[in-house]
């Protein structure tokens, strides 16, 4: 069964079996199957793994997505659209102090076995059909636009972030031994108690892009709720879905009254990432990640459009490091210092003194917004700000703070306006301000959100909480496309409904087999240093303090946007050349006018709850 789970080879359990190390590949679809009917007869909707009615703070909330396959035949045809959704549970406190209704799986004998191999399940009712003729605009009571705290919350994590440049900044002048920004932030924050519960649910059969199938996903996610006894039905998608879901709840209010949507944070980062590109489209960012290396010339498209996520975090969080400590080098300077913190005696090492020289910082980067120490070095700084937000938005869901993740999509918003993500414009407003109102509309909706609906824990490792709908792609997303996984083989697990129902409703019984031979094998570890990132490690710190050094230098041999000479002009850093007087204004007042245009929406289309789907203008 554990060589079924990781693998699923025929070949490779026939060949262990013949050898005389296993099991045949029979029995072990006899015992899937056997485990799929005895769950089918102990569970409902929920898996056996989620704990009704719980007694201890929880949440339990939902992420569905759409799984697109196409199969590689002659025809191209008979491709694969379906929906398959993960339900979550986040628990607080020790596990013997849950208390709620447990539900078991009956043991299962070899000899009781029935020799079945397949799971033999009633064809799936057609989906009730549902229709959206005219949308309706959302009707939302707007007390404030940012949630009560976020702000100072915000101010706080940028403190923090300027903290942990100067200190590494300081340490990269002998024998680097600060982590990088991940690694920082697994060091400042908590280790959960608990791991998230992650199980599946029944897969729909029809495309996510209909509004039947979104209503049934809507249904899934309320009968799973209603059987934990959770009074709000949380659900997390990803745009495309959102702008099914909003119109199907906002023309059936009643119906949706205790429904919350979620824009799935890890989607919103991408996107927000496409814009940074197409904010700094030929400022010579890309000439700079390939000079240094941080990419390959066929990769880095991907990177400024969003569309490979690691490669484009690793991209920004390297190069934002490298800027900082350009403007920094300049503040020491004029400072009369030769290196940062240097002139703080050991004695005056305090809070409140550290805190002063942060601040004077800040005020030289705010100069340095205001265009006071020139244009290049203004527009290089604004990419510098974007970037700290999304890593602020990654460092809330990774911390599960609240606060800072509603403040992030407030802010998020203003670029989307600027460079024509118009969907992302639209929806991202409505729903950063339905979360600063969420009190009013939702009563006791935040306790929910604060214990997990926007994260989930998936590992032991402190401040390393995860998107909700990047644990779909990191869950069931990854093992159906790869080669080992659900979806080896056209005619497999994919294409046959029934396989797949097997397969969905035993995994987390076959991942029990899994840890089983594992602790056998002596291959589960307690060790301290495995609850450690893997950026904490001094390998990794010297790596990447490596990559920042060779990035600076990448930098310096174009052009120091913070010492260039011609303050009035808005120079690109590889070939020194000005740009043209329309790039420079619509550049540098791009965010000034995408959040007046925000402002406006909210003022005439959220305030009035009319035309809300008309086009966004800037």
């Amino acid at each position: 069964m554990t060589l079924r789970h990781l693998f699923r080879s025929e070949r490779l359990i026939t060949l262990l079996n013949r050898m005389g190390h296993c099991e045949n590949y029979s029995f072990s679809l006899e015992l899937e199957t056997a485990l799929a009917q005895a769950i089918a007869q102990t569970s409902t909707l929920l898996s056996t793994q989620i704990i009704r009615s719980p007694t201890a703070p929880a949440v339990f909330h939902s992420e569905i997505d759409n799984f697109d396959q196409l199969l590689n035949n002659l025809t191209g045809m008979d491709s694969i659209h379906t929906a398959h959704g993960i339900m979550l549970q986040d628990i607080e406190g020790k596990s013997e102090d849950h208390g709620g209704i447990h539900i078991d799986i009956p043991s299962i004998l070899k000899d009781s076995t029935t020799k079945q191999r397949s799971l033999n399940l009633d064809p799936a009712d057609n989906l009730p059909e549902c229709y959206v003729t005219q949308r309706r605009s959302p009707q939302i009571i707007i007390k404030q636009l940012t949630y009560p705290g976020g702000e100072d919350t915000y101010n706080a994590a940028n403190m923090r972030h300027i903290l942990w440049m100067l200190i590494r900044m300081k340490s990269s002048l002998s024998h680097q031994t600060v982590p990088g920004w991940t690694g920082f932030v697994s060091l400042t924050g908590t280790t959960p108690e608990n791991l998230t519960t992650i199980d599946y649910y029944p897969v729909i059969g029809c495309p996510i892009t209909e509004y039947k199938t979104v209503q049934e996903c809507l249904r899934y996610a309320e009968n799973a709720t209603n059987e934990v006894d959770q009074e709000y039905i949380i659900t997390t998608f990803d745009l495309g879905v959102c702008m099914k879901a909003y119109p199907l709840v906002w023309n059936n209010q009643t119906k949706y009254e205790k429904h919350i949507i979620l824009i799935g944070t890890f989607h919103l980062v991408c996107a927000y990432m496409k814009m940074i590109g197409k904010k700094m489209n030929g400022s010579g960012l890309s000439d700079i990640l390939l000079e240094s290396g941080l990419i390959a010339s066929g990769s880095i498209t991907g990177v400024l459009s969003g569309k490979h996520y690691e490669r484009a975090m690793h991209c920004h969080k390297v190069l934002l490091e490298c800027l900082e400590r350009l403007p920094m080098t300049q503040y020491v300077a004029s400072q009369g210092q030769t290196e940062a913190l240097s002139s703080l005696s050991e004695q005056s090492k305090q809070l409140l003194v550290l805190v002063n020289y942060i601040k004077g910082f800040q005020q030289y980067r705010d100069d340095i917004r205001a265009g006071l120490r020139g244009e290049t070095a203004q527009m290089w700084l604004s990419y510098m700000d974007h970037v700290w937000l999304v890593l602020s938005l990654i460092h809330s869901v990774k911390h599960n703070d609240f606060l800072l993740y509603g403040h992030c999509l407030h802010l998020m918003a203003d670029l989307f306006f600027s460079f024509g993500g118009q969907n992302y414009a639209r929806y991202l407003t409505y729903f950063s301000t339905f979360i600063a109102n969420i009190e009013t509309s939702h009563p006791g909706a935040t306790d929910l959100m604060k214990r997990g609906a926007i994260s989930v824990a998936r590992s032991f490792i402190p401040g390393n909480r995860c998107a909700v709908d990047k644990t779909m792609e990191e869950t069931f997303m990854r093992h159906a496309k790869s080669h080992g996984g659900a979806g080896a083989g056209e005619s497999g697990v994919l294409t046959n409904h029934d396989a797949y129902q097997r397969w969905v409703r035993t995994t987390h019984a076959r991942s029990q087999y899994v840890n089983a031979t594992l602790n056998m094998a002596d291959m589960l570890s307690d060790r301290i240093g495995e609850s450690k990132h893997h950026d904490v490690r001094p390998a990794e710190v010297l790596k990447s303090e490596k990559l920042v050094k060779r990035t600076q230098e990448a930098v310096e041999s174009f052009l120091n946007p913070f010492t260039v000479d011609k303050k009035h002009q808005l120079l690109i850093l590889p070939s020194g050349q000005a740009a043209s007087e329309d790039v420079k204004v619509d550049v540098l007042r791009a965010e000034v006018a995408g959040r007046e245009a925000k402002n406006a929406f909210i003022e005439t289309h959220l305030k009035t709850g009319k035309d809300f789907f008309e086009p966004v203008s800037v």
